[in-house]
Protein backbone atom coordinates (compact mmCIF):
# COMPACT_ATOMS: atom_id res chain seq x y z
CA UNK A 1 0.00 0.00 0.00
CA UNK A 2 1.42 3.60 -0.70
CA UNK A 3 0.55 6.83 0.36
CA UNK A 4 0.15 10.01 -1.00
CA UNK A 5 2.47 13.15 0.12
CA UNK A 6 1.38 17.01 0.03
CA UNK A 7 3.32 17.05 -2.49
CA UNK A 8 1.58 14.92 -5.20
CA UNK A 9 4.22 12.06 -4.96
CA UNK A 10 2.71 8.31 -4.27
CA UNK A 11 5.06 7.22 -1.40
CA UNK A 12 5.84 3.59 -0.34
CA UNK A 13 3.81 2.85 3.14
CA UNK A 14 6.19 3.46 6.14
CA UNK A 15 7.89 6.28 4.38
CA UNK A 16 9.37 8.55 6.69
CA UNK A 17 11.94 11.04 7.16
CA UNK A 18 24.16 12.80 9.58
CA UNK A 19 24.93 14.30 6.71
CA UNK A 20 28.85 13.05 5.95
CA UNK A 21 30.86 16.01 4.99
CA UNK A 22 32.83 15.09 1.96
CA UNK A 23 34.20 17.03 -0.87
CA UNK A 24 35.73 16.23 -4.10
CA UNK A 25 38.11 18.98 -4.71
CA UNK A 26 40.36 19.62 -7.28
CA UNK A 27 43.39 19.37 -6.08
CA UNK A 28 46.64 18.43 -8.79
CA UNK A 29 44.22 16.97 -10.94
CA UNK A 30 42.24 20.00 -11.29
CA UNK A 31 45.35 22.01 -11.79
CA UNK A 32 46.16 19.81 -14.89
CA UNK A 33 43.01 19.21 -16.17
CA UNK A 34 40.29 21.66 -15.23
CA UNK A 35 38.03 19.93 -17.24
CA UNK A 36 37.74 16.60 -14.88
CA UNK A 37 36.14 18.20 -12.36
CA UNK A 38 32.51 19.02 -12.22
CA UNK A 39 30.96 22.87 -11.00
CA UNK A 40 27.53 22.74 -8.93
CA UNK A 41 24.44 22.12 -11.51
CA UNK A 42 24.04 24.85 -14.08
CA UNK A 43 20.65 26.31 -14.55
CA UNK A 44 19.77 24.78 -17.87
CA UNK A 45 20.89 20.67 -16.06
CA UNK A 46 18.19 22.54 -13.23
CA UNK A 47 15.26 23.70 -15.30
CA UNK A 48 16.01 20.90 -18.15
CA UNK A 49 12.20 19.18 -17.89
CA UNK A 50 13.60 16.38 -19.57
CA UNK A 51 13.14 12.69 -17.85
CA UNK A 52 15.96 10.68 -17.33
CA UNK A 53 15.26 8.47 -20.72
CA UNK A 54 18.41 7.02 -20.57
CA UNK A 55 18.86 4.39 -17.81
CA UNK A 56 22.52 4.61 -16.49
CA UNK A 57 23.56 3.43 -13.10
CA UNK A 58 22.77 6.69 -11.78
CA UNK A 59 19.34 6.38 -12.49
CA UNK A 60 18.92 2.96 -11.07
CA UNK A 61 20.23 3.64 -8.05
CA UNK A 62 18.16 7.09 -7.56
CA UNK A 63 15.21 5.23 -8.30
CA UNK A 64 15.96 2.52 -5.63
CA UNK A 65 17.28 5.35 -3.49
CA UNK A 66 13.50 7.02 -3.62
CA UNK A 67 12.32 3.90 -1.77
CA UNK A 68 15.27 3.24 0.76
CA UNK A 69 14.45 3.18 4.25
CA UNK A 70 16.76 5.34 6.51
CA UNK A 71 19.32 3.30 8.02
CA UNK A 72 20.47 1.81 4.47
CA UNK A 73 20.39 5.00 3.03
CA UNK A 74 22.58 7.13 5.31
CA UNK A 75 24.72 4.14 5.62
CA UNK A 76 24.76 4.15 1.49
CA UNK A 77 25.12 8.09 1.02
CA UNK A 78 27.89 7.91 3.45
CA UNK A 79 30.33 6.27 0.94
CA UNK A 80 28.85 8.54 -1.82
CA UNK A 81 30.19 12.24 -2.90
CA UNK A 82 28.14 14.37 -5.28
CA UNK A 83 30.53 14.11 -8.07
CA UNK A 84 30.87 10.41 -8.29
CA UNK A 85 27.64 10.92 -10.63
CA UNK A 86 28.25 12.01 -14.11
CA UNK A 87 24.80 13.38 -14.57
CA UNK A 88 25.31 16.58 -12.05
CA UNK A 89 20.90 16.06 -12.05
CA UNK A 90 21.69 12.49 -10.35
CA UNK A 91 24.46 14.30 -7.88
CA UNK A 92 21.97 17.49 -7.35
CA UNK A 93 19.43 14.86 -5.46
CA UNK A 94 22.31 12.98 -3.61
CA UNK A 95 23.25 16.46 -2.21
CA UNK A 96 19.78 16.65 -1.17
CA UNK A 97 18.99 12.93 -0.16
CA UNK A 98 22.19 13.57 2.16
CA UNK A 99 20.64 16.74 3.99
CA UNK A 100 17.56 14.87 4.26
CA UNK A 101 19.26 11.75 6.00
CA UNK A 102 21.56 14.26 8.64
CA UNK A 103 18.27 15.16 9.69
CA UNK A 104 17.12 11.68 10.22
CA UNK A 105 14.82 11.40 7.80
CA UNK A 106 14.23 8.66 4.50
CA UNK A 107 15.26 10.40 0.99
CA UNK A 108 11.80 9.66 -0.22
CA UNK A 109 10.86 12.23 -3.18
CA UNK A 110 8.60 14.84 -1.03
CA UNK A 111 11.74 15.04 1.10
CA UNK A 112 13.97 15.44 -1.55
CA UNK A 113 11.66 18.59 -3.16
CA UNK A 114 12.08 19.86 0.40
CA UNK A 115 14.90 20.11 0.71
CA UNK A 116 15.68 21.24 -2.97
CA UNK A 117 13.09 24.29 -1.95
CA UNK A 118 14.90 25.18 1.47
CA UNK A 119 18.49 25.13 -0.41
CA UNK A 120 17.23 27.62 -3.71
CA UNK A 121 18.03 24.13 -6.00
CA UNK A 122 14.18 24.18 -6.53
CA UNK A 123 13.05 27.56 -5.94
CA UNK A 124 11.90 28.43 -9.14
CA UNK A 125 8.69 26.37 -11.12
CA UNK A 126 11.02 25.44 -14.02
CA UNK A 127 13.52 24.08 -11.20
CA UNK A 128 10.83 21.74 -9.62
CA UNK A 129 9.56 20.77 -12.71
CA UNK A 130 13.25 19.97 -13.99
CA UNK A 131 13.84 18.04 -10.58
CA UNK A 132 10.14 16.10 -10.82
CA UNK A 133 10.63 15.12 -13.91
CA UNK A 134 13.93 13.73 -13.54
CA UNK A 135 12.67 11.33 -10.58
CA UNK A 136 9.41 11.06 -11.63
CA UNK A 137 10.57 7.92 -14.35
CA UNK A 138 12.80 6.00 -11.70
CA UNK A 139 10.41 6.35 -9.04
CA UNK A 140 7.75 4.55 -10.87
CA UNK A 141 9.54 1.38 -11.44
CA UNK A 142 9.31 0.83 -8.02
CA UNK A 143 12.77 -0.49 -7.64
CA UNK A 144 14.12 -2.82 -4.80
CA UNK A 145 15.17 -0.99 -1.83
CA UNK A 146 17.95 -3.50 -0.71
CA UNK A 147 19.80 -3.66 -3.56
CA UNK A 148 20.89 0.29 -3.18
CA UNK A 149 24.23 -0.91 -2.07
CA UNK A 150 24.50 -2.56 -5.55
CA UNK A 151 23.95 -0.05 -7.61
CA UNK A 152 25.91 2.47 -5.67
CA UNK A 153 28.70 -0.02 -6.63
CA UNK A 154 27.23 0.14 -10.17
CA UNK A 155 27.87 4.19 -9.89
CA UNK A 156 31.63 4.00 -8.81
CA UNK A 157 32.08 1.29 -11.59
CA UNK A 158 31.09 4.10 -13.77
CA UNK A 159 32.82 6.68 -12.14
CA UNK A 160 36.13 4.31 -12.84
CA UNK A 161 35.53 3.59 -16.77
CA UNK A 162 35.28 7.82 -16.86
CA UNK A 163 38.35 8.23 -14.63
CA UNK A 164 40.29 6.11 -17.21
CA UNK A 165 39.00 8.45 -20.02
CA UNK A 166 40.34 11.60 -18.61
CA UNK A 167 43.27 10.02 -17.58
CA UNK A 168 44.20 10.28 -21.41
CA UNK A 169 43.68 13.78 -21.02
CA UNK A 170 46.75 14.01 -18.42
CA UNK A 171 48.60 12.30 -20.77
CA UNK A 172 47.93 14.94 -23.39
CA UNK A 173 49.87 17.39 -21.05
CA UNK A 174 52.77 15.77 -21.00
CA UNK A 175 54.68 17.89 -23.05
CA UNK A 176 53.73 21.42 -21.48
CA UNK A 177 52.95 20.32 -17.94
CA UNK A 178 55.63 20.64 -15.48
CA UNK A 179 57.18 17.20 -14.11
CA UNK A 180 55.80 17.76 -10.93
CA UNK A 181 52.37 18.71 -11.56
CA UNK A 182 52.16 15.74 -13.67
CA UNK A 183 53.08 13.62 -10.75
CA UNK A 184 50.99 14.91 -8.56
CA UNK A 185 48.27 14.22 -11.26
CA UNK A 186 49.20 11.15 -11.29
CA UNK A 187 49.44 10.31 -7.21
CA UNK A 188 46.08 12.07 -6.99
CA UNK A 189 44.45 10.38 -9.74
CA UNK A 190 45.99 6.67 -8.11
CA UNK A 191 44.32 7.56 -4.60
CA UNK A 192 41.01 8.87 -5.94
CA UNK A 193 40.62 5.37 -8.03
CA UNK A 194 41.93 3.92 -5.19
CA UNK A 195 39.10 5.83 -2.77
CA UNK A 196 36.51 4.27 -5.32
CA UNK A 197 37.63 0.76 -4.85
CA UNK A 198 37.91 1.02 -1.05
CA UNK A 199 34.19 2.47 -1.16
CA UNK A 200 33.24 -0.63 -3.59
CA UNK A 201 34.50 -2.87 -0.95
CA UNK A 202 32.21 -1.44 1.86
CA UNK A 203 29.49 -0.95 -0.21
CA UNK A 204 29.43 -4.92 -0.61
CA UNK A 205 29.26 -5.36 3.40
CA UNK A 206 26.30 -3.47 3.93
Amino acid sequence: MRTISNSGWVLPAGASGARTECADTPGALGRVVPSLFFSAPNDDAERSDTPAREWTAATWFIGTLLYAPFDLASAVLALLVPSDFLDPRAGLVVELAKRAVRDKRAPDPAAIMAYGFESGASASKSRARGLVAYMQEPFDKGLMPLALPHYAADVLREREREAYRELAGIAELAASASMDDLRAARDEWLERSRDRARRCAALSQL
